[in-house]
């Protein structure tokens, strides 16, 4: 029996059905007025000294209007419309919504159970004389950092942004 259900799970593992995010199904989106963005916006002024550093600021709020060559948004800051020229436009990201309290928790707590499950047994003197076999350690830290994942995640839901473009 143990040896059928890990066969099971090492399949899932490599199963590409369930990496759908990986690929453009969907294909692409265009924002249109009323959806949530997060546009990347090129600064003027005095330029690093950086070559590779474009610098930009991010500005979200809401669209207000579509122009050919300029984008209106409605920042939750500001009391009026911000006009945006498209050549100063670097990305535009839309917003596809907060997940609930329960699923943030359970995605942060799986990746604390992972980091801490991996490094934290490493940072423990001698875990051997605390835990006895050696795997103890490892679930123990990975109970502690499933736990603080889970808390965090819980009290600070974050955002889904998928990528977007701005119709002509």
């Amino acid at each position: 029996m143990r040896p059928l259900l890990f066969a099971i799970v090492v399949a899932r593992l490599f199963d590409c059905s369930i990496a759908h995010a990986q690929f453009w199904t969907r294909g692409p989106s265009l924002i249109g007025v009323g959806t949530r963005v997060r546009v990347g916006v090129i600064e003027e002024g005095p330029q690093r000294s950086s070559p590779f550093a474009v610098p930009t600021q991010r500005l979200q709020g809401t669209v207000h209007a579509i122009a050919p060559d300029t984008l209106y948004l409605d920042l939750s800051a500001a009391a009026s419309t911000v006009a945006i020229p498209r050549e100063a436009i670097r990305g535009v990201m839309m917003s596809t919504g907060r997940p609930s309290r329960l699923a943030s928790a359970m995605d942060m707590g799986s990746a604390g159970a992972l980091l801490f499950g991996l490094f934290l047994p490493s940072l423990v003197p001698h875990p051997e004389r605390r835990f006895g076999p050696s795997w103890r350690p490892a679930v123990a830290s990975a109970g502690i950092g499933f736990g603080a994942g889970a808390i965090i995640g819980a009290l600070r839901p974050y955002e889904f942004w998928r990528v977007a473009w701005i119709p002509e």
